[in-house]
């Protein structure tokens, strides 16, 4: 038997989801069903959210955990976030515009 919480594991292994993307995926018609969902698991410690619609997986930040992340505002639009990864070196700088 299905679980809600199954419905998260395809976005566990994926640095960031939207509310209409998990709508989609989990087959869901009722956005207000969807963000009151989300909102419990963002509660709950389940999922962080990153920005308004735009939510993480906590299995996802837990498993890259030993990788330093910062959000960091977008200098061009202050409707976007960068997510940035980075080691001790330089040269392992990634960045993930949301």
């Amino acid at each position: 038997m299905n679980t809600k919480r199954d419905l998260l594991k395809p976005f566990e292994s994926i640095p960031y989801f939207t509310i209409e993307g998990f709508r989609q995926a989990a087959g869901m018609d009722h956005p207000n069903q969807v963000r009151m969902l989300l909102y419990r698991w963002s509660k709950a410690g389940n999922i962080l959210a990153l920005k308004k619609g735009m939510y993480m997986a906590g299995r996802f930040y837990q498993h890259h955990s030993g990788i330093r992340y910062s959000l960091q505002p977008s200098a061009r639009s202050s409707s976007r976030i960068h997510i940035c990864r980075w080691s001790s070196s330089y040269k392992d700088m990634a960045f993930l515009q949301i």
